[in-house]
């Protein structure tokens, strides 16, 4: 829910974004090869925007991430399947700190996936 002095603007971007139904995940390996939750907030054909750790320097700016599983629950955008993608490569490319839930926020790029998880990802994102 927007705050009451939000003021939208069309979006100048590429891709469109969409917010990630409820329940979306992607799991990452972080540095001590353990797998990581981060609950994603939007997503594109391009990338996410997804949160779950309290510092900044979990994964600095310019991270590469290898083999991103990314899950949206079943729902309406999704013709109520669960979806199930690997993303081969990421980058994270900006954080920030979501002033409502007090936790860091990363802006995560895909730099290498397949034809067919862009064609997955905009299917989502056509459907609104």
């Amino acid at each position: 829910m927007a705050n009451k002095d939000t003021i939208f603007t069309p979006e100048k971007r590429l891709y469109k974004r969409i917010l990630a139904p409820i329940g979306t995940t992607a799991l990452i390996k972080n540095s001590s090869g353990y797998m990581d939750t981060l609950y994603v907030k939007d997503i594109s054909v391009v990338g996410i925007l997804a949160n779950g750790f309290i510092s900044t320097e979990k994964y600095p700016i310019n991270t590469l991430i290898d083999g991103i599983l990314l899950n949206v629950p079943p729902c309406e955008l999704s013709a109520y399947r669960r979806i199930s993608l690997i993303i081969n490569e990421g980058k994270v490319i900006h954080s920030l700190i979501d002033k409502v839930s007090k936790t860091v926020c990363y802006g995560i790029e895909f730099t290498n996936d397949s034809s067919y998880v862009k064609e997955i990802l905009a299917g989502l994102a056509n459907k609104i």
